[in-house]
């Protein structure tokens, strides 16, 4: 360039050009997980069983196996060395090459001369994509961020997902809808009389409210027809948080016991506005997601029981996973017990051979499913709607207890809830922080700048805020570890998270442990560093599976 330097169109779509902002990313990971395989097999009852009026087939529940691999992807190693040679830029911009292509005001011209570059903003360019290929024809390079990669590999997962949601995973929803609810027609005749016949009541509206969701045309049993008008109409109002009239099917309006729901949650938003399709599939997954079979309940745990019962029948289970697997790959794994959890209980308990008399007539191992489906870890995150601490001050026991599908974890979630009421507890003026700031992500990972933004504001003045954000130097913090992505088959998974400063610089470091599908005794371990715009890898070390917090790394002072 014979001395020369070049100016490079640059799209900035925050007109606040010039100041530091930070950056939020979420960090992907995969991990394999168990698939229980179910298979029907069809009998006939010797005899009919009393209380029971139809019964003829038996669940048996085969071995675990492996799932098949789902986007299995295998990382490339990429090794480059980049290398731009230092360059000043003259006063009077003699050195740039393309000057005459660019109007800058005065101050950008300062800044241009004083930091090697300038950032201006752009408005003839609504996205990067373009201005890189209109670049490509002129004599101008290119200057390519990260933040430009990841818009775009954004606006790609977002046109992505929403063709498999509406090409495959909708009419998926569709017939899943139709068979659950068939199949809790049956629960209900079979089980009327019983002590479990609310249980499949409860059941029976529960789909029903989902068939109409997706399907307006759907059906509605007579015998939920009135719980199901008034849900529907609720989640149509979406107005705050209510009792749900099917949830409490059967049960009292005492609002500490009864189960509520935040309707404001069925809104559709992003690019579910776009269709009445996606509206529909939105609402239903929502549904789907947040109703909750509490085990403090026994009525809804029966239901909870019943569902999974209903989900290993025919090809059900096949049904829910074309569903589960996919939104769990792009979206993250359930942080909610699911149907997989309670079969493995189911198997443990009635053993691999079973059916719907011997769960209704054995009281025994019925009560000791109960009690092991209450000593389930709970969800990291809640995400249902509980009274104050002085009211219900066990939230595990409010929180715990089956989902259809479950909400997803997120490492930024299960951040913010550490860093609002009820754990940071209450300010110096008696205040509660019930919601969390975008300003917490960096602040917990360690950015100063960050967390003196959030002091001016009085945002760390509650009282547990600044443990529950950073704790002291080598001191392990208590982030919940939970399975990321499980359904990305890849060759090395993250299995487990944590933030602590390993370093004792008083910043913590995001630690992943790593494994191999093909070898589940390796384990890798690697440190992350925070740099102010995402992580940067610091090192990675093979060994045993480490105890929690005893992380060894030799970070080179």
């Amino acid at each position: 360039m014979n001395g020369k330097v070049s100016l490079l169109k640059r799209r900035k779509k925050d007109p606040r050009a010039g100041k530091r902002f930070p950056f939020i990313f979420s960090l992907p990971g995969g991990i394999f997980i168990l698939m229980l395989l179910v298979v029907l097999v069809g009998g006939c009852a010797n005899h009919a069983t009393p209380g029971v009026r139809e019964q003829a087939e038996k669940t048996f529940l085969p071995p675990t196996a492996f799932a098949s691999n789902f986007a299995a992807y295998e990382e490339e190693p990429v090794k480059v060395t980049p290398a731009v040679k230092p360059y000043r830029v003259a006063q009077d911009l003699s050195n740039i090459t393309n000057k005459d292509m660019f109007q800058l005001s005065g101050a950008a011209r300062k800044l241009l001369i004083q930091n090697g570059f300038v950032v201006v903003p752009s408005r003839d360019h609504r996205e990067f994509f373009t201005l890189y290929e209109m670049n490509r024809y002129q004599p101008v390079p290119l200057f390519v961020t990260t933040d430009s990669l990841l818009h775009n590999y954004h606006l790609f997962f977002d046109h992505l997902l929403r063709v498999i949601e509406t090409e495959k995973l909708a009419p998926e929803l569709k017939e899943l809808n139709r068979v659950m609810l068939s199949r809790a027609e049956k629960h209900y005749a079979a089980l009327k009389g019983t002590a479990w016949e609310n249980a499949a009541k409860r059941n029976l509206g529960f789909f029903a409210v989902a068939a109409k969701l997706m399907n307006p045309g759907s059906a509605v049993p007579a015998v939920v027809s009135s719980e199901v008008a008034r849900e529907l109409a609720l989640i149509g109002k979406h107005a705050g948080i209510e009792i749900s009239p099917v949830m409490n099917v059967g049960g009292s309006d005492d609002p500490l016991n009864a189960p509520r729901e935040d309707y404001s949650q069925y809104i559709p938003r992003g690019h579910y506005e776009k269709t009445d399709l996606l509206k529909a599939y939105f609402k239903t997954m929502m549904w789907y997601g947040r109703q909750t079979f509490r085990f403090s309940n026994e009525d809804e745990t029966k239901s909870a029981l019943l569902i999974t019962l209903a989900l290993v029948q025919d090809e059900n289970r096949q049904r829910w996973e074309k569903i589960y697997a996919p939104t769990s790959f792009f979206v993250g794994q359930s942080d909610d017990i699911t149907y997989r959890q309670l079969q493995e209980l189911l198997g443990n308990i009635y053993g691999s051979s079973f059916d719907l008399k011997t769960i209704v007539s054995d009281s025994e191992k019925w009560n000791t499913f109960l009690e092991a489906a209450r000593e389930l870890p709970p969800p990291t995150i809640n995400s249902m709607p509980i009274f104050d601490e002085t009211i219900q001050p066990d939230r595990e026991k409010e929180i715990k207890g089956f989902r259809f599908m479950g909400q997803r974890f997120t490492v930024d979630a299960a951040i913010f809830q550490r860093l609002v009421y009820r754990e940071v507890k209450e300010n110096s003026r008696g205040e509660r922080r019930m919601l969390p700031r975008g300003l917490d992500i960096p602040a917990a990972m360690g950015s100063a700048e960050a967390y003196n933004i959030l002091k001016a504001l009085g945002e760390t003045d509650y009282q547990n805020y600044p443990e529950n954000r950073l704790l002291p130097p080598g001191k392990r913090h208590p982030l919940p570890k939970k399975v990321v992505w499980p359904e990305v088959h890849a060759q090395k998974h993250l299995i487990e998270i944590d933030l602590v400063d390993i370093d004792g610089d008083g910043k913590n470091e995001l630690i992943a442990i790593e494994g191999d599908y093909s070898d589940p005794g390796v384990r890798q371990v690697s440190a992350w560093r925070w740099n102010g715009w995402g992580f940067s890898l610091i090192t990675k070390e093979e060994g045993g599976i480490p105890a929690p917090g005893n992380y060894k790394f030799d970070l080179g002072g």
